[in-house]
């Protein structure tokens, strides 16, 4: 897909002139369609919408959090540089984004004693730009990868993706799948409940991996998710709290 592709694909997703309320995800993806209308696609990760709820630039957590990263996980960092990226200016071949999400695969390998290569099937419940998928990608897993998203963002997922060589399913409708591994970071935390369990009704995943805040809104992330794990004894839970991130947390679980 290229710029022209992605602004004919947005120009066929209903606008509403009125923004909706501010920062909500109504609010974000009319947000996206006007900068997809308005601002240069070539440049789309320097997005202020993006920016805002999807990349992570330097800060001194993820300092920390490339310094925890091993050596094999530095060619998976590596940033393409398509769309624009602002570089890590102490690393300039590398964004912090991509380090964030190494890092939430690092630690679940970790915590499960598995490897990403290994796995057959993935699904991402909110894929951002498409990130994770390359960086999963990149770390050896070669199946079938599934993004389920809201179309303004499974349009950002095609563009960036096929113009970096990374083959996906994107789907805006619940796939009715059995996965090696679900992935939620900051994405099946932030909707409502109602959504969640109609998810979890479709996909059965025979391991997790979740980052999220304690709450939300009015939702206790912590405890739904807490429920969620208790409902599925027969897999091998860690709770994790993120100490460089305060009120963070994860949630991972794999088979026996």
């Amino acid at each position: 897909m290229d710029a022209d592709e992605l602004r004919v694909a947005f120009s066929k997703l209903p606008f509403v002139d009125e923004q909706p309320p501010d920062y909500t995800w109504e609010q974000h993806r009319w947000s996206i369609i006007g900068h997809a209308k308005n601002d240069d696609p070539e440049r789309f990760l320097r997005w202020s919408t993006i920016q805002a709820t999807m990349f992570t630039g330097e800060t001194p957590w993820i300092r920390r959090e490339f310094d925890s990263l091993e050596p094999r996980w530095m060619e998976v960092i590596r940033e393409p540089f398509f769309g624009d990226p602002p570089p890590m200016p102490s690393c300039r071949w590398m964004s912090g984004n991509l380090v964030h999400q190494a890092y939430h695969l690092s630690m679940w390998e970790s915590f499960t004693r598995r490897k990403i290569r290994d796995l057959d099937t993935i699904y991402e419940f909110g894929g951002g730009y498409g990130a994770m998928a390359m960086v999963a990608t990149r770390a050896g897993f070669d199946g079938d990868y599934f993004i389920q998203d809201v179309p303004e963002l499974s349009i950002l997922q095609e563009y960036y993706l096929s113009n970096v060589g990374i083959n996906a399913i994107l789907t805006t409708e619940i796939p009715d799948i059995e996965a090696d591994l679900m992935i939620g970071c900051y994405s099946f935390s932030e909707v409502p409940i109602e959504l969640r369990k109609s998810v979890l009704t479709k996909v059965e995943g025979k391991s997790y991996l979740f980052a999220y805040q304690d709450t939300f809104y009015e939702v206790d992330n912590l405890g739904w998710f807490r429920e969620f794990a208790h409902d599925k004894p027969y897999l091998d839970w860690h709770e994790i709290r993120i100490e460089h991130l305060p009120g963070h947390y994860y949630l991972m679980g794999a088979e026996h």
